[in-house]
């Protein structure tokens, strides 16, 4: 038995064409020695000319395997950016008649997919789900019967990948045959740490949109994520920025604090409050003071060089302002900072 021949057994084990298999987890198998450990075992029944139950075994351990894969890129694809906070905030917009008809034509197309009526005819006996019901048959699912709901998984993600829906979206149309929710815009805020600055509004536009709707709905996400407008920065100040965060472990150091607003749920965005503050450096290195820092500062930026008229705070708050409109972070000082 070749390589070729045990993905056309483990398509026919899920009841789905060989085509659909994903290419990535099929070779993900063959890399972990997952493919190559069952054609050993085949071989080895050929042998002894002993093959039916012991292979039918076999088969399943590398067909719960390939649905483990499956389900944890449905689980990934279904979870928010690692990079991000937990939770985004959302707007959608979805009143449109004509993404109305567009989402029950699309429904009807998808119930002429022969592999969803198979699907349909072989695990709900033609009788569709409600979408009450829908996580209550998952779960029935999750032990045992895991082949039923890894060809769904992968007929689901046939289905995303025509229509362009999530792919639990795409289940819940597969099981219930209800024309999915289409949005004609979605925005979405996502926070990101440990500088606001990463932090982006990511749209998602019919492009039928008109323009100025889009243009308002920026205007309102970037008012929740700025507070308000944005000024240029000099070439000074953004030289200021770099100067601070080169030297971070020189003079006052710099972490991260995460603060928890009670009360909120993990969801919530507003529920986690990140900033950077002055903490006590964790070597006990001495920081240096801003008078030292400013004679560095004079000395590698002869052409901004501050007068010795010039007060030590201005310089020092020169550099809080511009390193904070960079990283968009508050720096907190220490109660001991001079």
């Amino acid at each position: 038995m070749s390589a070729d021949d045990l993905k056309d057994e483990l398509a026919r084990n899920l009841r789905v064409d060989a085509g659909l298999l994903d290419a990535d987890i099929w070779s993900q198998l063959i890399d972990d020695e997952t493919v190559a450990h069952a054609l050993s075992v085949r071989e080895a029944l050929d042998d002894s000319g002993v093959v039916g139950q012991a292979w039918a075994t076999e088969l399943d351990g590398l067909t719960r395997r390939y649905c483990s894969c499956v389900f944890l890129l449905a689980r990934k694809a279904s979870t928010p950016d690692a990079a991000a906070r937990p939770g985004h905030e959302t707007e959608l917009i979805t009143k449109d008649a004509r993404l109305d008809a567009l989402s029950q034509i699309m429904a009807l197309d998808v119930a002429r997919l022969p592999q969803v009526s198979e699907l349909r005819k072989d695990l709900l006996q033609d009788k569709l789900l409600s979408e009450q019901d829908v996580a209550s048959w998952l779960g029935r699912r999750a032990g045992d019967e895991y082949k039923e709901v890894g060809r769904l998984h992968i007929i689901a993600r046939l289905v995303q990948e025509l229509y362009g829906l999530d792919e639990s979206a795409a289940s819940e149309l597969i099981l219930t045959g209800v024309p999915p929710v289409l949005t004609r815009t979605h925005v979405e805020i996502r926070y990101r740490s440990p500088y606001a600055a990463f932090s982006r509004i990511a749209f998602d536009a019919d492009p039928r949109t008109p323009p100025p709707e889009v243009t308002k709905l920026y205007s309102k996400a970037r008012l929740r994520v700025r507070g308000g407008g944005d000024r240029g920065m000099t070439d000074k100040h953004i030289a200021l920025a770099l100067f601070a965060a080169r030297r971070m472990g020189k003079f006052p150091p710099v972490g991260i604090r995460v603060s928890y607003r009670r009360g909120l749920a993990a969801s919530d965005p507003h529920r986690h409050g990140m900033s950077i503050a002055l903490l006590d450096d964790p070597l006990d290195v001495p920081s240096v003071p801003w008078s030292e820092v400013l004679q560095e500062w004079n000395r590698d930026h002869p052409e901004w060089a501050y007068a010795t008229s010039v007060p030590v705070q201005h310089f020092a708050n020169d550099v809080r302002v511009a390193w904070e409109r960079i990283t968009g972070c508050a720096w907190r000082p220490r109660q001991d900072e001079d």
